[in-house]
């Protein structure tokens, strides 16, 4: 059963996982438009997570890790070790493919479990 902490711990997850590779982005992307796309990524998730966490203070809540918080934690660490690995038009394709695949999941996630608790 999905309560406040739990949901919480599954979206700032989220948004690391958005941030993170696009924080390597910056680095090490060939093509400037998804570099342009990185800084995006970083701003608008940072942006949510600090009103998540704000909104979690006033409410008194602290974000419980779960099995799904959990997995996109292990699944994070997973990418970033393969997109380090990765330079020029590889790591491009790693990056946009990851930022496709972490978008779907967090609407599945939204879709199959969050929305219908």
């Amino acid at each position: 059963i999905w309560v406040d902490a739990s949901i919480a711990a599954t979206a700032s997850r989220s948004n690391f996982s958005e941030i993170e590779p696009s924080r390597l982005a910056l680095e090490r992307a060939a093509s400037p438009a998804l570099r342009d796309y990185a800084r995006m990524m970083i701003d608008e998730h940072t942006g949510l997570e600090t009103q998540m966490r704000a909104m979690l203070q006033a409410k008194g809540v602290t974000p419980t890790d779960n099995r799904v918080s959990l997995g996109l934690h292990q699944q994070l660490a997973t990418v970033l070790d393969q997109l380090r690995g990765l330079q020029g038009a590889a790591f491009d394709a790693a990056y946009a493919q990851h930022m496709l695949a972490s978008h779907q999941l967090t609407l599945e996630t939204l879709d199959a479990s969050l929305i219908p608790e």
